[in-house]
Parts: C-alpha cells; structure tokens; sequence
C-alpha cells in the first residue's frame, strides 16, 4: 500500500501543479480515485497529502478543493526557504564544508560564469541556468548535513514558482533580467566564499539576504501581466490568484492565555475563592503546578504564539526562525496539528506541535 500511496500522492501532486484542478475547484473523493485509478481509501490520503504540503485545503463537510496562491504568499514562501536554507549555510561553515558539497558548488558557479559571458538569450540556455541554480541551492542544504532541514525544504519545493529552479525570465525587459542574474552569481559567489572562510554567520547572513532578493524580484516579475502570464505556463502556475488571502477567524474576546484542559482532580482541588487557605490552582496534592502554555491575547481577542523554536519531523529543533504569525482561535489551536505562519518574529514554539507557513507544511 505504501508504494501505491506513494505513487498516487506523486500523480495528483502533478496534476495540481499541471492547472488540471483551477484554484477553488472542489475534489471528489471517487473522481479522484478514477482519475488515479486506485481505491478511494488510496486517493483520500492522497489528497491529505496533498493538504499537509498545502496544495489542497479542506472544508468541513465540502471536502477537498485546489488551493490557490496570492504573489505575496509566494514571495513570503520563498523567504521561509531562505530562512532554512540560511541555517543549512551556517551549519555547512560551522562544520566544514564536504569536499563533494564544495565541488559541485564550484561546478555551477564556473557554469553560470559561462553562461553570463555567453549571454542567456535562448531556452536552452534559461533550463540551463534554472538546473544550475537548483543544483547550487541542493548542495548548499546537503552540504549542512542536516537531515531535518532537508525534509523541510523538500516540502516547500512543491509549492508552486517557491524550487530554485523556478526563475521567470522576463522576455520583454532583458536588460533587468540580466541584472538580476548577475547579482544571484554574486550571492552564490560570496556565499562559497563564506562557507570556505568558515565564517558561519556570515554565511548565513549572505544566505538569508539572497532569497529576500528572490522574493522582491519575484513580487516585482509578477507585477508584470507579460511575466505573469509566462509563470502561469510554469508547473504550478497555474494555481496564482489576485487579491490577499482570507483573514482568520477571530478569537473570543478576552481570553488572555490558553492552558491544557483540567482535569476533574483539578477542579475538585482549585480554591473556590481567593484567600480561602486553600492550594493554588493546580497545585492540589498529588498534583504538579500547572504549566501555563505559550499564548498571550492578540489586539482582536484571537492568540498569538510566542514562538522560539521549531521541532523537526525527526524531533530536532530547528531555531531560530524568522516569520511573523497571524491570529489563531482556540477552536484551530484544539482541533489541528497544524498553525499558521506569515511574516517576521524571532522566537518559537516551545510545543512539539508541527508548523505551517500560511498553510503552507514547514515540518510534519
């Protein structure tokens, strides 16, 4: 079954990305099963595959439907890859840099030094440079030799135009092209000679810097009707959509923190009033103090997670990190695994509980 599963979720991850399902077009259970012509228990984890990785979204009692993605979720995904792949630098400093890691880097900057001087002027020569780009991104994050930090980035590499390998030449303005791939060089260059250096934060920094570039030129590429329309030709292009995504949810109001439930033990030894002599909330006999959880209340009444590190799939912390979380509601926090990152906080989540970016899976 393993195969099989692995095989279908592999299938419809494609025709996802292939515009074979328009953003917002709802997913039969059975139709799915057709088209992937396996059993419907089969294509339904599929399809909860295909929502943990963010391309489906799910709705109560609706089932599944294809998710579309804004130019600013885009853009703020390729920041949260950069953001894993600014550790994977640093790590890969900080240990030494494995002699086949820094020949393959070698490899695709003499490679992209050709192509520049040459000029990238016809398809072959744009597949080229995109292989090129991916490979020196894939050995930068096998360089770390960190396991977990490879896992996560697999999973934002399936999310549409956010892979390396996913540039989007502009056609009409081959001069601010040519520009823009000049400096990435630059990054690439500067960034090898920080991980020679062993130079760890620096590295890092250089890292960090490099996709926040990526995702202003992706953000001004795509401004452009012409660009957008060539992304749209690309795997997952097909899935854009204008306009912002939807706001959560808001919290009731008023509530200041969220604590695990009580038990009955609980209630029974909490003091029915204030200075009645009796032991203070959770601290009955037999009972441990109560651990308060990491929320504090958000201006519109929803919580906000304080967040400060991030568990792997395999249980290692990944730390820290850099994005900013919207509003979640009590309702979300108890009945999903899941919670939703979007922007700029250093901190993290003292849980063990799996993280998404604009639902988009970091760990699972």
């Amino acid at each position: 079954m393993s195969v099989q599963l692995d095989s279908a979720t592999r299938r419809l991850r494609e025709m996802l990305l292939a515009g074979c399902y328009p953003p917002g077009a709802r997913l039969r259970e059975v139709g799915v099963a057709e088209s992937l012509g396996v059993s419907r228990t089969i294509a339904r984890l599929a399809m909860s595959a295909m929502e943990h990785e963010g391309l489906l979204t799910r709705e109560r009692n609706r089932g599944f439907a294809a998710r579309g993605f804004t130019i600013a979720e885009i853009a703020d995904a390729i920041e949260v890859r950069g953001e894993l792949e600014a550790m994977a630098a640093r790590l890969a400093a900080e240990r030494g840099l494995p002699a086949e890691a820094e020949r393959r880097l070698d490899h695709a900057l003499a490679e992209a030094e050709t192509m520049l001087a040459g000029g990238i002027a016809t398809e072959a020569c744009r597949r080229r440079w995109a292989e090129m780009n991916a490979d020196f991104h894939r050995a930068l994050v096998e360089a770390a030799q960190n396991r977990a930090i490879a896992i996560a980035i697999g999973q934002m590499l399936h999310l549409p135009l956010v892979a390396p390998a996913a540039i989007i030449f502009d056609r009409g303005d081959p001069a601010t092209t040519a520009r823009q791939l000049a400096r990435a060089h630059g990054d690439h260059r500067a960034i090898l000679e920080a991980l020679r250096a062993r130079q760890g934060h620096r590295a890092e920094a250089l890292t960090r810097e490099h996709a926040f570039r990526s995702a202003q030129n992706r953000r001004r590429n795509l401004a452009d009707p012409a660009a957008l329309a060539l992304a749209r030709q690309m795997p997952g292009g097909g899935l854009i959509v204008a306009g912002n995504p939807p706001s959560p949810p808001a919290a009731p109001a008023g509530l200041s923190r969220l604590s695990p439930p009580r038990s009955r033990a609980a209630t029974a030894t909490a003091p029915a009033r204030a200075g009645s002599g009796a032991a203070p909330e959770g601290r009955g006999r037999g009972m441990r103090p109560r651990r308060e959880t990491p929320w504090t209340a958000s201006p519109s009444g929803g919580v906000t997670p304080l967040i400060t590190k991030m568990f792997s799939p395999t249980g290692g912390v990944i730390s820290p990190i850099s994005s900013s979380f919207t509003t979640i509601t009590p309702n979300q926090i108890r009945s999903t695994p899941w919670l939703a990152i979007t922007g700029t906080v250093k901190g993290s989540v003292s849980t063990r509980m799996p993280i998404e970016s604009r639902n988009i899976p970091m760990t699972r």
